[in-house]
């Protein structure tokens, strides 16, 4: 995450709450690659299904993996019970944010990309606030991989977050995709990374 401080933004604390307000229309971005197939959602900025072609769901065991991708494939993101990678801040007036709520501009008109090999695609999603402040989450895709890279920029926004300090919020967790979800939690976690070290989330 990147934090710009450039010029210094008026105050007021009476109109602090009133600049993250939105009523932008959720748009999907479909993106699809060797190995997945995916939907952004222009609402939160967000990965909003993730299907892996190469697995199937244990109730589709018989099918062809990569055929009817929608029906058979393994979806990981568990959208009915949230949004992940979110930022949660408290704004300078003390007003709870979350971007989850936030309608962003995405840099592109279309809505269907498809990748292979070693093509890559780079998209951003933009949040623009009334002062001009904006949060800007970045997002790198890559033909022949699964993962993904991606960032968040914060402009001019030091003086409408409380203590400069929000949190990276990922509400609705990995989805069980496995027909027991007992053996399934048992031996699977969600990790993070800080340099080498590993931190088990989940």
């Amino acid at each position: 995450l990147k934090e710009v401080k450039p010029e210094i933004i008026s105050t007021d604390t009476n109109t602090i709450s009133s600049l993250f307000k939105t009523t932008a229309d959720d748009k999907i971005i479909t993106i699809e690659n060797d190995f997945v197939k995916l939907e952004l959602s222009s609402l939160g900025a967000n990965i909003k299904k993730y299907f892996v072609k190469k697995f199937n769901n244990w109730y589709s065991v018989d099918e062809e993996p990569g055929q009817n991708i929608e029906k058979n494939s393994a979806q990981l993101i568990n959208y009915s019970r949230g949004d992940g990678f979110d930022l949660a801040f408290v704004t300078s007036d003390g007003k709870a944010v979350n971007t989850s709520t936030l309608g962003f501009e995405p840099s592109t008109q279309k809505n269907y990309y498809k990748l292979s090999g070693e093509e890559t695609l780079n998209l951003s999603f933009t949040f623009t606030t009334t002062y001009g402040s904006k949060i800007i989450k970045r997002f790198n895709f890559f033909g022949d991989k699964y993962s993904f890279d991606t960032d968040i920029e914060l402009v001019s926004m030091n003086n409408h977050i409380s203590n400069n300090a929000y949190d990276l919020v990922w509400e609705s967790g990995i989805r069980f995709v496995e027909e027991n979800s007992v053996d399934e939690a048992t031996y699977s976690n969600a990790s993070a990374f800080y340099g080498d070290e590993q931190v088990i989330l989940d």
